[in-house]
């Protein structure tokens, strides 16, 4: 069962501590603004896969779009290539070394720890708390905790983005190693933007950004937040000149 510890001086110690005893002990901090006291149930779904989560979820998400009139020449085309194409995507494994790597993610700002609260939940992964506390923060959408928590676990995997800020209805990774993301063509980054935009729509139907400069954002941002009010991915990082495939 997760627990929560309010704001004081040693926080920022438990936290380091807590992620570099991560692997022996198996228990994973987060933080969070308080609007978790209530801590939830498990999720009774079980936890999917990558492929399983986007094949579900991509066409009626575009559907629902057209259905109301939406134009957005921004994105592509879903063509049948461009689907095949993002279906690879998301089987494919980028990183070589898919461990949590606890010396780099660390990421969150020291000076503001002591100022918040964590949340502490015994898990296999970081990817798994939103599906261990039964997470409520995609409830506009058709998947709950579990779901959230598949997608996460297949990003943890593939770009060593582990979970390090929950809020009621908000959330934040952290990419442990912000230059695998370098490695990425411009058509694969086209993808892992869709990937962001069918897991939370809200990143760009109530965004500032439209969708190139999006991806743009993610291919050298060490934060992507999620159902942020607000909080933009652009700014958090440097950008690298991605090849274009061919």
């Amino acid at each position: 069962m997760a627990a929560t510890v309010d704001p004081h001086p040693d926080i920022a110690s438990l936290w380091g501590h807590l992620i570099a005893t991560f692997p022996e002990l198996g228990f994973w901090p987060v933080h969070t603004d308080g609007s978790l006291d209530e801590l939830f149930d498990p999720d009774p779904d079980r936890i999917g896969t990558a492929e399983e989560f986007f094949a579900e979820n991509t066409m009626p998400l575009f559907e629902n779009h057209w259905e109301q009139g939406w134009d957005a020449p921004d994105f592509p085309e879903l063509t049948p290539e461009r689907l095949r194409s993002f279906a690879d995507f998301h089987t494919r494994t980028i990183r070589t070394e898919p461990t949590i790597n606890t010396e780099k993610s660390h990421i969150v700002d020291d000076e503001n720890l002591d100022t918040t609260q964590l949340l502490i939940t015994p898990v296999p992964r970081p990817a798994d708390v939103p599906a261990t506390i039964g997470w409520p923060g995609a409830i506009n959408y058709d998947y709950s905790g579990a779901g959230v928590s598949t997608v996460l676990r297949s990003w943890e995997d593939r770009f060593g983005a582990l979970l390090t800020s929950l809020n009621f209805a908000e959330m934040d990774l952290s990419i442990s190693d912000v230059k695998q993301l370098a490695v990425l063509t411009h058509d694969e980054l086209v993808n892992l933007t869709l990937e962001h935009y069918v897991f939370c729509p809200d990143s760009l139907d109530q965004g500032t950004l439209k969708f190139p400069r999006y991806l743009n954002a993610i291919s050298g941002s060490p934060l992507w937040p999620f159902w942020s009010g607000g909080t933009s991915i652009e700014g958090h990082g440097v950008f690298y000149h991605h090849a274009q495939s061919h």
